[in-house]
Parts: C-alpha cells; structure tokens; sequence
C-alpha cells in the first residue's frame, strides 16, 4: 500500500508556471501612411521598311485622399510620326477635387478638363463642371460611384469660341480581380443644355496587372474613346488602344 501511494505521488508533474510576456519593443516605428499616391506610364511602338511609324504615350497620375476630401488628376499625352510626317499630337489632363460629407454616401465635387490636340478644329478646350456625386458601393475590391452635374466648355482657337452650357452624367467602376490585377472603366456624358441632340462623351476602360512586385510595375491595357456631335468639319470619334507599362509610387 505505501509503494502504491509513493508511485502516485512521484507520477505526478509538477505544475508549470506560465508567465506573460513582456510586449514587443520595435526598434524602428512603423512608417506613417503615404499621402499621396501614383503613377507614371510609359509606351510605344513603331515600324520601318515599306512604312516608316512611331508613336509614342506618356502619363501619369496623382490622388491624395483623407477623410474630408479627395483630390485625384491624370493626363495623358500621346505624339505620331507616319514616314516622317505628324500623324497625331494631343494631350488630354483631367483633375477632380471631392468633398466628402461622414458617414454619407454623398460628396461634392469641382472638376476641370483641359483638351489639346492637333488634329481638331480647335487648339485648346476647357471644361470646367461642379455638382453632386453618390457613392452607390466602395469596399477593399469594388467602387461604383455616379456623378451628377453642370458646368461648361470653351473651345479656344476654333471657330466657335463661346462659353457651351453643359450638363454632366458620370459614372465610375473599379473591380480588383485578384490580388495582382484589377479593371478601372468610365464614363463621362456632356450633353448641351441649348440643344440636348448635341452632346460630347468620353468612355474608357483599362486593365491592370501586377508583372513585378519588387519595381511596382504594372501592364496596363486599355481604350479610350471620345465623341463630339459637333466635330466642326472633323471626325466625330477618336478611338485610341494602347498598352504601356506602369510604375507606381
């Protein structure tokens, strides 16, 4: 009896104290969130032989947003040699300035459009608008927003140089695919309000993806279309594809 309690008694472990412990001392703090975000895209392509062609695209874009208010701007600007004689010069730079009301899907929003381009039967236009957006879906994959508007354009070293009332009707989609890839699309309606059968539109689409993650390079595809009703004795549509590559900072 008294081999059979020494036993017991031996077989059991001592209890085991477990201690916290202590937090995490970090040598260096966490770098502060970026304010500003971008990136600067570059492409071309061309051929020699029985034809000589050239084309060249630059762009970029900027945004910086807080909890009040977003700031966003891109342009574009795009040159064209076909054996030796100028095809193509036009540049195109958008900027949006948005209030942002807490806790509300509505925001206010100032925008301009500055549209240079060789080819049309004006040098310059300029197309300030202001109005109201809705925010329908924004998450960490998905952003669906309208906006709402009026505003103007003028057409400056053309034929017709007068302030255009105009309305705007916008709409903006972005979708992240995967974690390497997303598609960004939108689409912007300007009819006149002297004559709604007059209108301008502006419709594009791209397609990102992430080819190296160490150089923030990304592959970007996309279209870009733009229509005026009233071309002044030009084409009415402009239709331009491309493919760049994309550093983001």
């Amino acid at each position: 009896m008294l081999l059979l309690v020494s036993s017991l008694a031996t077989a059991q472990e001592p209890p085991v104290l477990i201690q916290s412990l202590p937090p995490l001392i970090f040598d260096h703090p966490l770098p502060p969130p970026r304010l500003w975000t971008g990136g600067v895209e570059f492409g071309f392509n061309g051929s020699e032989g029985n034809s000589d062609n050239f084309r060249t695209r630059w762009g970029g874009n900027v945004k910086r947003e807080t909890q009040d208010w977003i700031f966003k701007t891109d342009g574009i600007y795009s040159i064209a040699n076909a054996n030796s004689i100028r095809s193509e010069n036009r540049g195109l730079l958008n900027s949006r300035f948005e209030l942002l009301k807490p806790k509300s899907p509505w925001s206010l929003f100032f925008s301009n459009t500055l549209e240079a381009d060789e080819f049309k039967a004006y040098d310059l236009r300029v197309a300030p608008h202001a109005g109201l957006g809705y925010t329908w879906l924004k998450n960490d994959t998905s952003l669906l927003k309208n906006r709402l508007g009026a505003g103007g354009s003028w057409e400056l070293g053309g034929p017709n140089n007068d302030f255009m009332p105009e309305a705007l009707v916008g709409l903006e989609i972005e979708h992240k695919l995967t974690g390497r890839s997303r598609i960004v699309s939108a689409f912007d309606y300007f009819p006149d309000f002297r004559a709604f059968h007059e209108y301008r539109t502006e419709a594009k689409v791209h397609y990102e993806v992430l080819i190296d993650p160490e150089w923030n390079l990304t592959l970007k595809l996309g279209i870009l279309d733009r229509y005026d009703s009233t071309p002044e004795g030009k084409k009415p549509n402009d239709l331009d594809y491309f493919g760049v590559l994309l550093w983001k900072f």
